[in-house]
């Protein structure tokens, strides 16, 4: 293994869950949970881990984005 490869999945930050929460108007609580759970699944199925926070953080903006504009 290679001395910076990772073995487990990242943990979302504070400013990026607090970035979603004002953005989508949702509780970063929420925002956080839906952050780690989608990092550690584009974890698993990756093997190019460089960017994985920002892809998770795309998905999450928009499915909370999308998920608000059907209400």
């Amino acid at each position: 293994m290679h001395a910076l490869e990772q073995t487990a999945a990242p943990k979302s930050d504070a400013a990026t869950v607090q970035e979603i929460a004002a953005e989508t108007d949702t509780n970063a609580d929420q925002v956080k949970v839906l952050l780690d759970e989608e990092m550690a699944e584009l974890f698993a199925g990756s093997k190019v881990k460089n960017y994985i926070r920002l892809i998770a953080g795309r998905r999450v903006k928009q499915l909370l984005t999308q998920t608000k504009s059907a209400l």
